[in-house]
This record gives C-alpha cells, structure tokens and sequence, in this order.
C-alpha cells in the first residue's frame, strides 16, 4: 500500500503514534533528539518513509512535520532504487540527530554469479550504507524455500533468501547463500553497540572498507578489494601498522583488540564547521566506554573564541551529545580549535574540531540584486561553503576558474545570452544571493533550466521561507537544451532580503539539473477560457484553465499534450477524454510544481466547501488550490481510486475566498507513485 508523505505523516501523528503511546509499547534506547526527553515516556518507535533511496523529500517532509516527529525512532531506506550516499546524506544534513535505517535489499536467482553478488552485496548494501549513516543493514528475507517462497500476494518469486531450507529431504536441507557469508562478515565481529569509525577508503573500483569500534573497545574493520587485481593496504591503529594483501574481488574482516583495560573515548565530528560572523552550528559529541567501568563521564567545551557561545545537550537514551554553537556579529573571521575534554575520575580523553569562521556574507558584485530581475546562478554570495553557498564537492568539478575557489559546478553555457551555468547539482546542496525587491507584491520565479532526463526537486526561499513550493526539474533532452520553468504565483514583500536555492531531492538520473538564471516578475494574468470568468459558487472543468499560454495561464514539463484531445488547441496540458459521468475531458499527467489558472468570479466573500474530483491507478499525490498566490486550503491528499478512470469526489470544508474576480490557481505539490500527482475532471465550489 502506498501512502503520500501527507497521508503517512496523518496516519503516524493520529493514528498509529498515539495507539502505540497508549498501549504502552514504549521505545527503548531507539529515541533521538526530536522525541520526549522523559525516561517514563511511552512513546513508540515508528521507522518513517520504509522505502528506496531515490525520494528523500518523502522522509524529509516527514521530519518536518511536528505532528509527526515526536512518534519518530528514524527513518528507514531500500535499495532497490536512486543512491544510497545522495538520499542519506541529504536526511543527515537536513537533520544530523536522526538515525538512518537500512531495512531491506534481496538477491535473487536471476543474478547466479556468487563472486559478482558478494562484491555487489559488500560495496552497495554494507560499507556504502554504513559510511554513509546508516545504522543496520537488513536483508529481504531471513530463509526461503527453493522455489524463493513462501511469498503471499504477488510477492517475489525469484527472490533468494539469507538460507534456502529444502524440506523435501529428511532431514531438511540448509544451503548458505552468497549473502549469508556477507552479512556474516560483519555480524561475527560487528558487536550491538559498536559504533563506526573514521577510516580513509580509496572508492568504487578499488579498496573499500569501514570501520567499527565495540562496546568492549574491539575494533573490526570490514574490506573489499573492488579492483580486478590484488591489492596491498595496511592498517594503522594508535601507533601499530599491520600489512595485508587482498584477492581481487575478495572480502576480509579485520578485527583486534584495541584497549586493554577500562577507558573511554570522547569523539567529537564532523571534523569541521564554518560559519559567518553572527551565525551558527552544531557538532555531535559521543562517550563510549571500553570494559567496565561505565562511570559517568563530565564533559566541558574548550577553546571557544570571543563571540561564540556553546553547551552541550545530552540526546535522551543515548551517550550522545549535540554540541550547538552560535556567534555574534563581532566574531572575528578565522580556524578555530575547539576541544571537547571528558574526565572520568583522573582520566581525560579528548576530541578536538574545527570552527572555521568565514568572511561575513556579501552579494557578489557588491551590491544586492534587484526584484523583479533576473539573477544568474553562478552569482551567489560571497563567503565560501556554508555561508554563500553549501556544495558537497572539494573543488568545482567543472574545472572551471569563475568563481575560484569555490567549489560550485561552474561551467559555460550554449544557452541565449551565453555565460555561464551551474551544473553537478545534488540534494542537500543550496546557493544563497541576497536580494533587494523595489516593487512587491504578487510575483512568481522564472528558471532557467536543462536535464538529459528528469531532474530532481528544488525550491526557492526568501528570508528562511519556502515561497515556490516544490519544484521539478522536467526532462529537456540534454544538459545544454534549456526551458524557463514558471513557479505557482507568490507574495513577496518589499525590501532587502535573502533568496535561497535549495536542492532537495536528486532525480532518476541523479543531480537536481542544470539552472543558469533566476527571474522574479510580476505575474502576468491569463484571460478566462472559454469566455466569462468562471462562476463561483459553481463547477469548474479542470481543462479549462485560462487562455494566455504556458507560463502565463499553467505551465508544465511536457513539450506537447500527450493525452489525445486537443483542448484547448496547442498547449502542453495533458488533456484526455474522461469516461467519468458527464463525459468530457480530464487533466492528467500531472507533476510536482505544475500549475492551472482560473479566472473566478466569486459573488461573495465567505466560507465554501470545495469537492475535487480526481482518479489515479496508484498511490497519488499532494495538491492545494491558491487565490492570487495565497492559499485557501490545506494540502489535500489524492486516495488511490484503482483506475486513471475511476473517479472519486474529495471534499474539502471550510474554504474561506474573497468576493470579486480573482485568479484561482491548481497547484501540484509532491508526486504520489510515479511521481504523478492524479487526473482531474472538475472542482465545484458551493
């Protein structure tokens, strides 16, 4: 069963969160930094998202609903789709105190190969989810039978599991697969508790590896020889090297004692921070004692320079701390030291990180851009990463010297006008300018964008909030052929103010797309189609959006209307014959960031209920409706209706609208299972 964002996170927060609460079924040692920090809280342990890596927005949305969060142990990842560093990373910036899961990836008998699958199964479901945040690696299925069952519904039936148990023999037989003998490279040394630990790794196609320290201060590192020849590393540990020569293709665990005796260590990361004068930040800080003695560890904060201020906050359940940190204005620009000193009784460890401060942050060039106006992409803030913009690159991988040295994809464009694009973009990326709006009102964004295949999502803020709503980056053909993408309408306020690009979820072909100029301009109005603004109260077809064109009366990814009926005649709005009662046409196809027009004439200001009627053969998406770029109602969640033909009437109270004539907008928010939105007949306002 497949549920939106909107509907899991409604599901969890009134439903499933509280009936757990209530039965009691309380979270042990599973909590973190968003839930109930009283031990006596019976709140439950609930995995949000449990699917592939290709939609992080959906766990991301989820995060940020506070009605959701405190019902939150996690959120849990498959593999079976998009890339694992991309979709964990992009949760763990977002938010560095939740933990990631990995719950679920199969082999199967349609791969036989055992030397292909252990590598695939080491490098892709083990060290890549391990060091990139992940806290479990869980396979499908535990056992199965040789015919890959027992499977209920339509489930898998060439799927293997960890053992094959044949019962038709007496006694029954057990045969080890390949992810048997993976797994178990980990499970025999990788002990309850064990966190991991810094190692270098040469990457895909070469030595890999990752690295865990137990609770009982033994260290186990896991490695895959990627490369198609033997290969020679060595490992160092507190001072002592060993040497070792791995087989082409091989897996090796290597595992040591590491202390004697009872210790603790205190480790502080990530290594760095930067931030601007007036800024802030925060590391994570962690105790983790080695033999016995779990005597209670104090901890101070060193080294913090004049203008910061930090304390440490102990995450509930766990020997975790978060370690925020903020500045005032007059902190002075440099590398900051900043050591975190555990004592227990005469025994100190430490952890030593850097806060970097950068430069306060500038528009480049000197002077804000003026809006409405067009902003280049490769024009973001002076300042450096963090600060005018946030890259996950060390250097431009471009190659490219306009911006040096910033580490943003810069490169030339073919597109009008020439100059330069950024490109290489990924989720959890952002570019800040700062922005000066001489004349306010209601306005939209106008991008300039190119993708070889379907891009990913992004927004645009302005002082901290999301103005633009989910944007999707359509398929233009190639990385240089380019379209202007047109956002829903919005209101912008007058004055000086910061905008901010984010990248929030890589498309199927990775990377958010190619962006080489921005524009906020005043929203030019459509014409009411096909004559008189439409009547409310009253029914509206949902094809019969204003005349004007895309850009002006909707606007969508699509080159052409691939449903069939040409109406109204050469647009891209996906237009089908509906088989709904009345007949008619439909609008279908719909994506994240799409939008229809309407020119309304409402004969009286007060409160209506709205009754949308949509279709969808799977789990469908989120939209709102929005008078003169405001909205008039709440996310409206589509049901999954068994058929693009079979329709269903939501109903929607309590929508309060303005008298007189206004443009009522159709927005597509998020995409359910195929990135779609649902089909749409009509919408009656009574």
């Amino acid at each position: 069963m497949f549920m939106n964002p909107l509907d899991e996170g409604e599901f969890i927060s009134q439903y499933l969160g509280p009936e757990l609460r209530s039965s009691h079924f309380q979270n042990h040692n599973w909590n973190f930094s968003g839930q109930n920090v009283d031990p006596d809280d019976a709140t439950p342990g609930i995995l949000g998202y449990e699917h592939n890596w290709d939609n992080p927005r959906y766990p991301e949305f989820l995060l940020q609903n506070p009605a959701v969060r405190p019902y939150l142990a996690g959120v849990s990842f498959h593999c079976y789709a998009g890339n694992v560093a991309d979709a964990q990373n992009a949760v763990h910036d977002l938010d560095p105190g939740t933990p990631i899961y990995f719950t679920e990836c199969t082999g199967g008998y349609w791969a036989t190969d055992f030397a292909t699958n252990l590598g695939n199964d080491v490098e892709g479901q083990m060290i890549n989810v391990l060091r990139n945040w992940g806290k479990t690696v869980v396979m499908w299925n535990m056992a199965l039978d040789p015919t890959g069952g027992p499977t209920v519904q339509q489930g898998c039936g060439n799927c293997r599991g960890i053992v094959t148990i044949d019962s038709s023999t007496t006694p029954a037989t057990v045969s080890r697969n390949v992810e048997y003998y993976a797994l178990g490279h980990l499970a025999k040394f990788v002990e309850t508790g064990a966190y991991r630990i810094d190692s270098n790794s040469f990457g895909s196609g070469s030595v890999e590896d990752v690295a865990f320290k137990n609770p009982d201060g033994s260290v186990a590192v896991l490695v895959y020889n990627a490369a198609a020849t033997p290969s020679d590393f060595s490992l160092n540990w507190k001072g002592k090297t060993v040497s070792y020569t791995l087989p082409a293709g091989a897996v090796a665990t290597l595992s040591w004692a590491g202390y004697t005796g009872s210790t603790f260590d205190v480790t502080a990361g990530p290594g760095s921070r930067t931030i601007v004068p007036g800024g802030s930040t925060d590391f994570g800080v962690s105790v983790n004692h080695s033999g016995s003695d779990h005597a209670p560890v104090s901890l101070q904060v060193l080294g913090l320079p004049p203008g910061a201020d930090a304390s440490l906050v102990h995450i509930p359940f766990t020997s975790e701390w978060a370690l925020p940190i903020t500045s005032k204005p007059n902190l002075r620009s440099g590398s900051y030291p900043i050591t975190i000193l555990g004592t227990q009784g005469a025994a100190d460890r430490s952890s030593t990180v850097q806060l970097n401060v950068g430069d306060p942050e500038t528009p480049f060039g000197g002077t804000p851009w003026t809006l409405p106006g067009q902003v280049e992409a490769e024009n973001f803030d002076n300042g450096g990463n963090y600060i005018g913009y946030f890259n996950l690159d060390p250097s431009d991988p471009s190659g490219n010297t306009y911006r040096a040295p910033a580490s943003v994809g810069i490169e030339p464009t073919s597109d009008v006008g020439g100059g330069y694009d950024v490109g290489y973009t990924k989720e959890g990326e952002w570019l800040r300018y700062t922005v000066n709006v001489t004349h306010g009102g209601i306005v939209n964004l106008q991008a300039r964008v190119a993708s070889l295949g379907q891009g990913g999502y992004y927004h645009v803020s302005f002082d901290g909030k999301n103005a633009t709503g989910n944007l999707f980056v359509p398929a233009t053909g190639w990385w240089q052929n380019w379209t202007t993408q047109v956002s829903p309408a919005f209101h912008l306020e007058p004055g000086r103010h910061m905008m901010q690009l984010t990248f929030d979820g890589n498309g199927p072909i990775g990377g958010m797309g190619n962006f080489n100029w921005f524009a906020i301009q005043p929203v030019t109005a459509g014409t009411a189609y096909p004559a008189s603004p439409a009547a409310i109260p009253g029914t509206i077809q949902a094809e019969d959006f204003d005349a004007g064109g895309k850009g002006v009366a909707y606007w969508n990814g699509a080159a052409s209307n691939g449903g069939g009926a040409n109406y109204p005649p050469g647009e891209t709005v996906y237009i089908e014959d509906c088989s709904d009662a009345g007949g008619g046409f439909d609008v279908g196809q719909t994506n994240p960031g799409d939008w229809l027009d309407y020119t309304v004439n409402i004969a009286s200001a007060g409160t209506y209920t709205l009754r949308v009627r949509v279709a969808t053969a799977v789990g469908g998406g989120v939209f709102h409706l929005a008078v003169d770029g405001r909205s008039v109602t709440p996310l409206i969640s589509v049901p999954e209706t068994e058929g693009w033909q079979t329709w269903q009437t939501l109903e929607v109270l309590d929508v309060q609208l303005p008298r007189g004539v206004h443009t009522l907008q159709l927005v597509m928010d998020s995409g359910g299972y195929y990135n779609t939105v649902g089909n749409f007949n009509w919408f009656s306002i009574q």
